[in-house]
């Protein structure tokens, strides 16, 4: 476990990652035991020895009949670890962040203190588990009385669902990634959550716009913004946002909650001036013990604190650029380096570099966010190659290696790099991807491709030119956000319930189409069965 001895720690695992990294975080980790279900024991089983399927007849026999139980040393004690969460790594892996119980018990009796939840309150975990946000959902509920809601898997990409759900179940609190939250707004029945009190953001700058957004739908619930790295137990700042904030370019990030602290320092490791831009530090409880294996590492972004009367001898150096305005607040400007939050997910560039460039027929490699094609923030990968026409390929060659958020959605192949003076590639001089024009344009065959047509134009922002019935709906600009209000579009239109993989899986209108044609036909047949049914019985 190199410099840790892990006892008892939760390590959750999407099952939804490609075999590769899972794989590669059993090997990291080399947990005593895996949990899971029987439709992923198989898969997981090939990489670990010791593999229990809760839904497994026996085992639920087992832990029903309480003829087993299990035994550990002691209670659990404040420095013991309490999970490990698998972030992003620039090295080309994921990276496991070892949290104690006291940076966990820290951020939830701070939370309850502010925000205090009680039996009337019902929280809606929808956070995907492998995320840190997850475990506050989780927790917080469970040591207050108040009911919890799971979502249902992926439940928490569709905003009709989430509207429903959240009628339907009376939930009051709950958190979303701005980008989210705008879509919710936007497609989701938000004025009908009435039952909501608070709304906890954090994952990525909150913009003012979308604050004011909130506000406008006159809803009574409070608007909360948080920030924290996984690296210190979940979030180390919070700020209550004001429906009469002027605007400006994001939400400040606000204050430090308790027992900790902040420490805004320039690259000489010196405090700056009040106002002046620094790299934030963090300290206190919350400081998780470090990364898992990977001890210099740890040694290079847990430092001494030059301050260690200010709660404890670590300060976390987060790489987000920060400064202090009037009153004390933090704003948040960016990064120093080139970690990168997409759509509220954290994301390493060079680990994706790192995968790329293992690909044999490829020499080197760029990737970078482009904000400038269809006014959407989108991954893009610059690489050169001997090998033409391979741009597909190394995308599968991806889609097999990293999760699905970090598969660059574009792929350009470079002849000759564009240098800067000092040697360096030149990023302002990479080729701006461009919506290809179709070079064949293929017209709509019936009505419900003419229907998606409009869509895919009113979210893409193109003209009817520009989007073919054979056009692939990602080619065009299209992300998973955009992908989700399409998603919101087509089940308002048809009175159907499908998901964006959907989209994924087909790409197309004509392949989309078919699709939705498929659902309305088994829905007819449905509502004729019931009525045929009911005329059996001699009710009509």
């Amino acid at each position: 476990m190199g410099d840790f001895k892990i006892w008892w720690a939760y390590i959750p695992i999407d099952p939804t990652l490609p075999a590769a990294r899972v794989r590669v975080i059993l090997q990291d980790a080399s947990p005593v035991l895996v949990l899971t279900q029987k439709r992923f024991y198989g898969s997981l089983s090939s990489y670990h020895h010791n593999v229990v399927s809760l839904d497994e007849d026996s085992v639920i026999q087992t832990l029903s009949s309480g003829s087993q139980s299990f035994e550990t040393n002691s209670l659990f004690q404040q420095g013991q670890e309490a999970y490990i969460i698998y972030t992003s790594g620039s090295t080309g892996e994921p990276k496991g962040v070892i949290c104690e119980h006291k940076g966990l018990f820290n951020r939830i009796d701070w939370m309850q203190k502010m925000y205090q939840l009680n039996s009337a309150d019902c929280v809606l975990q929808k956070t995907p588990y492998s995320f840190d946000v997850s475990v506050w959902e989780f927790i917080w509920p469970l040591i207050t009385g108040c009911r919890l809601v799971v979502a249902k898997p992926e439940g928490h990409k569709e905003p009709s669902y989430l509207s429903s759900l959240i009628q339907s179940q009376k939930v009051t609190t709950l958190h979303f990634v701005p980008s989210m939250l705008n879509l919710m707004l936007q497609a989701g029945d938000w004025e009908q959550c009435s039952t909501v009190r608070q709304v906890f953001c954090s994952g990525e700058a909150l913009s003012s716009e979308l604050q004011a957004q909130f506000f406008a739908t006159e809803t009574k619930s409070k608007l909360h913004n948080l920030y924290g790295p996984t690296e210190a137990s979940i979030d180390v700042t919070y700020w209550e946002c004001d429906s009469a904030a002027d605007k400006g370019a994001s939400v400040p990030i606000g204050r430090p909650i308790q027992n900790t602290s902040l420490v805004v320092l320039d690259k000489n490791g010196k405090l700056v001036p009040y106002g002046a831009v620094g790299e934030l530090h963090i300290g206190g409880m919350g400081l998780a013990v470090g990364y898992l294996n990977k001890p210099k590492l740890t040694k290079d972004k847990f430092i001494p604190n030059p301050f260690p009367q200010l709660n404890g001898p670590r300060l976390y150096k987060t790489g987000d650029l920060v400064r202090y305005s009037e009153g004390g607040k933090l704003e948040y400007l960016g990064r120093i380096d080139h970690q990168v939050k997409l759509h509220g997910l954290r994301i390493e560039l060079g680990e994706i570099e790192y995968q790329l460039v293992q690909h044999d027929k490829v020499n080197r490699c760029l990737v970078m966010v482009r904000e400038d094609i269809v006014n959407q923030p989108r991954l893009v990968a610059y690489f050169d190659s001997p090998h033409p026409d391979i741009e597909t390929h190394c995308t599968e060659y991806l889609k097999q290696q990293l999760p699905s958020y970090m598969v660059p959605e574009v792929l350009i192949k470079v002849t000759q790099w564009p240098l800067t003076a000092n040697g360096k590639i030149d990023r302002k001089k990479l080729p701006v991807p461009n919506v290809p024009d179709t070079l064949k344009y293929l017209a709509p065959e019936n009505e419900i491709e003419s229907q998606l047509q409009l869509f895919v134009m009113s979210v893409l922002h193109l003209n009817e030119e520009q989007v073919s019935a054979d056009a692939d709906f990602f080619e065009l600009g299209g992300n998973s956000l955009l992908a989700i209000k399409l998603i919101s579009k087509i089940n308002e239109q048809w009175q159907i319930n499908i998901s964006s993989k959907e989209i994924f899986n087909t790409r197309t209108i004509r392949g989309l189409g078919a699709e939705i044609e498929k659902y309305t036909l088994v829905l007819a047949s449905q509502i004729i069965t019931n009525n045929t049914q009911v005329e059996e019985s001699g009710w009509l």
